[in-house]
């Protein structure tokens, strides 16, 4: 699990909460021992909250920057048109993923994941890096006391390898039924003119008719799904029961053949039609990559039936004066490399 830590290390000290920006009103002050909640009677930190919290605002405003947002803009200031703000669906977000990371905590030596004597030493050593890095003001700003850097990371530690055992024991059998994907070449012919302009039912009416001439010669004498390249690009796909693109209606009639090179008829969409040969009844690398999804989509529900399973159990309470303390819009937070990095 060294290679987890090294990762967890990037995460809250290579990519450190090395600076803050001062947004709008004056930064309010709060008492980091203040308990904001509890899970289970585990009491909970708003200094714990607020510097997790910081980490995942930070990562929030550096990707509104990267998709193309105003720097220094109020990224959480109310909307102009509707007057709601994302701070407070985003704060319950980050609350929801403190309270996970406790339920995952005081489950863990159920699945015999813990923190071992190297792994603090490790997690210590990057804290007291981080805390050395930052200016008092930083630190006191986002509750980056070397308790609480030191407790994140090991919580995010344990979330991220109960996250893998939690799946665990799933039912990793998968049927052909299940599994196993065809292969078709199909061609899509649109409802459009040369110019892009939507046809009208006259002209839908007459391209319909031209389509079905093609394929009524081509299954007279053995041609192939090239007999349409001149009204649409042919194009490969695999597909399987549970498949609903190209178009579901197309798939709905390659999955009743059953012989490589038969096609399909005329099927007809909104859009415009489709006509699709059978070029495989099982592509070797498809399936195993569909077989891999369904198993991962199995670790996901048995991940999700037995979080969800701890947070019906759990008795949570959240003291939302002490929460209410904690805002974006009075501090910013600003995430940058280190030059030694």
């Amino acid at each position: 699990m060294k290679n987890l830590l090294k990762k967890m290390a990037v995460l809250t000290v290579i990519m450190a909460l090395l600076s803050t920006t001062m947004l709008g009103c004056a930064r309010r002050s709060i008492d980091h021992e203040a308990i904001v909640s509890t899970v289970n009677g585990t009491e909970i930190t708003v200094g714990f909250a607020n510097f997790y919290a910081r980490i995942l605002q930070a990562e929030q405003e550096m990707f509104f920057l990267a998709m193309g947002g105003e720097d220094g803009a109020d990224l959480w200031a109310p909307d102009p048109q509707t007057g709601t703000s994302q701070e407070p669906m985003f704060k319950e977000l980050i609350m929801n993923s403190i309270h996970d990371m406790f339920l995952m905590y005081q489950n863990a030596s159920d699945f015999g994941v813990s923190i071992s004597p190297e792994d603090r030493g490790n997690i210590e050593e990057a804290a007291a890096r981080f805390v050395a890095d930052n200016t008092d003001d930083a630190l006191e700003a986002i509750s980056g006391q070397l308790e609480n850097v030191i407790l994140v990371l090991e919580m995010m530690t344990i979330r991220e390898r109960m996250g893998e055992v939690m799946s665990e024991g799933i039912e990793t059998f998968v049927s052909d039924e299940e599994a196993v994907q065809r292969g078709m070449e199909f061609v899509f012919i649109p409802f459009v003119d040369e110019e892009g302009v939507p046809m009208d039912e006259i002209q839908a009416g007459a391209l319909i008719a031209v389509a079905q001439g093609i394929l009524t010669g081509v299954e007279a004498g053995g041609g192939d799904i090239g007999a349409f390249e001149g009204l649409g690009q042919i194009s490969y796909a695999t597909f399987g029961a549970d498949s609903f693109s190209p178009s579901p209606e197309l798939i709905e009639e390659m999955m009743q053949l059953n012989n490589v090179g038969e096609m399909s008829g005329l099927v007809e969409t909104g859009a415009g039609l489709y006509v699709g040969q059978l070029v495989t009844l099982r592509d070797e690398i498809a399936t195993e990559v569909h077989i891999e999804e369904i198993l991962e989509g199995r670790r996901t529900e048995r991940f999700n039936e037995l979080m969800e399973e701890w947070r019906q159990a759990a008795t949570i309470h959240v003291d939302e004066d002490v929460w209410d303390k904690v805002s974006f819009r009075t501090l910013g937070v600003e995430i940058y490399h280190s030059p030694e990095d």
